[in-house]
């Protein structure tokens, strides 16, 4: 984790759940950095992007089945753009369902 704040609840995608037992039971120092390290290179994307480039198409396939810019910002970490938009909570339960709008 970078910092205090990347500590949150967020539900995880069912397609998605072998690839964080593989990362839990992992014994690298850093499991997700190597992964994407390696997934950066074998799509010739410049050091350093590969996680932004998979957290770009995220935003990109919320936008496309209208999931609302609340729950973008609860999946992708980022703080609410409004102030209205810090009151409040958006519960794990809301944010699974439209997790699993994405196939």
């Amino acid at each position: 984790l970078k910092n205090t704040p990347s500590i949150r609840k967020v539900p995880i995608h069912p397609a998605c759940l072998l690839y964080v037992e593989r990362l839990r039971y992992s014994k690298a120092k850093e499991p997700g950095k190597s992964w994407s390290e390696t997934f950066g290179q074998r799509m010739n994307l410049p050091k350093g992007e590969a996680a932004h480039t998979l957290r770009h198409s995220f935003t990109s396939r919320m936008i496309k089945l209208n999931i609302i810019d609340r729950i973008q910002d609860a999946l992708l970490g980022h703080a609410p753009a409004t102030k209205t938009g810090r009151y409040g909570r958006v519960e794990l339960d809301v944010l699974d369902r439209e997790l699993r709008k994405l196939r």
